[in-house]
């Protein structure tokens, strides 16, 4: 599908594949060009549905009340449970449980809404693996954008309401992977867990690159473009305060939280400090006490 956004405000959306000048590659740098070519992604990735984009455009309707959104959103029953279920999730236990649907439309602003029906889409999505566990991505996914969630505000108050969504997106490589290669993403798992080893370095190793397979399925899943630039550069070091950095530095800290501390890059933990003057005994205790270590089962 493609969205033309009009300067009034309006978005009209067409099915790109009924026009022979259409292709994503038309989007990517020439090094996601090649991965999209040698690796056959557009063949691998699961499509956004034409409904999910029918939904999007509705959410971007200022007319539409809360309750009119529900209703259409209720004609995919998956999609609405999920967007109730990320809803609490971001919520936490600060405002109670959202139980209505209409009530966790009105809780979300108009351009997360959008965000939230499209990570909901991507995240029913499912492929074969024997050791990859949807469960435990998404566990850790939503952690770092819980934790995103909670320290933007601080810091960028601007990006506040997309930080749950950003950060619980940055990994969407490692699925891409596993649609385009599920023995692989099993073998980089098993290899990581036995040598106690971090994912990226496993990764390094196997010449393979979850951040540029990532930035493909972003543009093939029509993910806003600044998101698409955090996945590419979401394991890189950083010495300014920026949104990109704190999204990074809350994907770190995500393995803390969960108890995975042979997965923590040091190197960007520690730019997250220094950049962010935390002190990290004194930021444990205050995450802990702000955000359930154990989040609602992914």
């Amino acid at each position: 599908m493609i969205m033309f956004n009009c300067s009034c405000g309006s978005t009209l959306t067409i099915k790109g594949e009924l026009f022979d000048w259409f292709s994503p590659t038309k989007l990517m740098s020439p090094e996601q060009k090649l991965a999209f070519g040698e690796m056959k992604m557009d063949d691998s990735l699961p499509r956004v549905s034409a409904q999910i984009f029918e939904i999007q455009e509705k959410v971007l309707d200022e007319r539409l009340s809360a309750q009119a959104l529900a209703d259409a959103i209720r004609g995919e029953p998956a999609l609405a449970a999920e967007i109730l279920h990320l809803a609490n999730l971001k919520v936490g236990g600060k405002a109670g449980r959202v139980q209505q649907l209409a009530h966790a439309i009105a809780y979300l602003s108009r351009k997360e809404l959008q965000q939230f029906v499209l990570m909901a889409t991507v995240k029913d999505f499912s492929f074969k693996a024997k050791i990859f566990s949807f469960e435990k991505f998404w566990r850790k996914s939503l952690m770092t954008g819980r934790v995103a969630s909670y320290l933007c505000p601080k810091f960028f108050p601007k990006c506040a309401e997309l930080a749950f969504i950003y950060g619980s997106l940055l990994n969407v490589g490692k699925l891409a992977l596993g649609f385009y290669q599920p023995r692989l993403i099993d073998r980089l798992i098993k290899t990581s867990l036995d040598a106690d080893l971090s994912w990226n370095m496993v990764e390094g190793e196997l010449a393979f690159n979850h951040r540029m397979l990532g930035t493909v399925a972003g543009i093939i899943w029509a993910f806003p473009n600044d998101l698409i630039e955090i996945i590419d550069d979401h394991h890189t070091s950083f010495t300014k305060s920026t949104f990109s950095s704190l999204l990074r530095f809350s994907n770190e800290w995500s393995h803390i939280l969960l108890d995975e501390p042979q997965f923590v890059d040091r190197e960007i933990l520690e730019c997250g400090f220094q950049v962010f003057q935390f002190e990290e005994q004194r930021l444990l205790e205050e995450m802990k006490a702000a955000i359930s270590v154990t989040p609602i089962a992914a």
